[in-house]
């Protein structure tokens, strides 16, 4: 095996170690990182899914186009969840709503199943750091004075590794049917050793914030 394989199956790794971390201390888990937990639960087995068909050399890009409108959702809720008081939920029912739609109209009308969805995955990073950003300004807000300290600090950290990755491979994921196309497969393999450096960034910043939460609640 490859050391640029073994890195990108070794990427993998981060998700399952949050994943069985949250379901051994799930009991712990204060009420918006249980429903946290249900985007970490869809991300682990579609990348176990994913990493199993890559090696089998099958098209796992069909995974891709459930993961997205699926995994935007489950994200998305947490944060309805954590800023319920300071954000209209029917706004972000209605993001939610239709970010869903646009992703199926896309998979369906402009990029098939079998092709990577780089329009969706763009508008996708792109309304995650807006809410990451936004989300940054609310917990300097002193109206977050009533929430614990330690759910401040999950969220932070959480938050952190919403912006860190998907501000990092919005570019990535936009000209990423572009470098397939024009630019050789050395070229895209380092692309997705960046996206993996990125994804595991990512989920050691949730790690970290929902260790910091179990701590607090032991």
């Amino acid at each position: 095996m490859s050391i640029t394989k073994a890195i990108l199956i070794a990427s993998d790794i981060p998700v399952l170690l949050v994943f069985f971390f949250m379901i051994a201390r799930y009991r712990y888990l204060e009420n918006t990182l249980k429903v946290f937990w249900w985007f970490i639960m869809c991300s682990a087995i579609v990348q176990i899914i994913a990493l199993v068909l890559w090696l089998l050399q099958k098209n796992n890009l069909p995974l891709l186009h459930f993961y997205v409108p699926v995994g935007f959702a489950l994200l998305v809720w947490y944060y309805k969840m954590v800023l319920a008081k300071l954000i209209t939920k029917r706004v972000i029912n209605a993001v939610i709503l239709l970010f869903v739609c646009f992703s199926i109209v896309n998979s369906i009308f402009f990029q098939g199943i079998f092709i990577f969805n780089s329009n969706a995955l763009t508008v996708e990073s792109i309304l995650l750091i807006i809410l990451s950003i936004f989300t940054f300004i609310v917990l300097l807000n002193q109206e977050m004075h009533a929430i614990p300290q330690s759910v401040k600090q999950s969220l932070s950290w959480i938050n952190s590794g919403v912006l860190i990755y998907y501000a990092s491979t919005l570019l990535l994921f936009y000209f990423a049917n572009y470098c397939a196309r024009h630019y050789s497969v050395n070229i895209n393999t380092y692309d997705w050793l960046f996206h993996s450096a990125a994804s595991i960034t990512m989920y050691i910043c949730f790690f970290v914030g929902i260790w910091k939460q179990v701590k607090e609640y032991r």
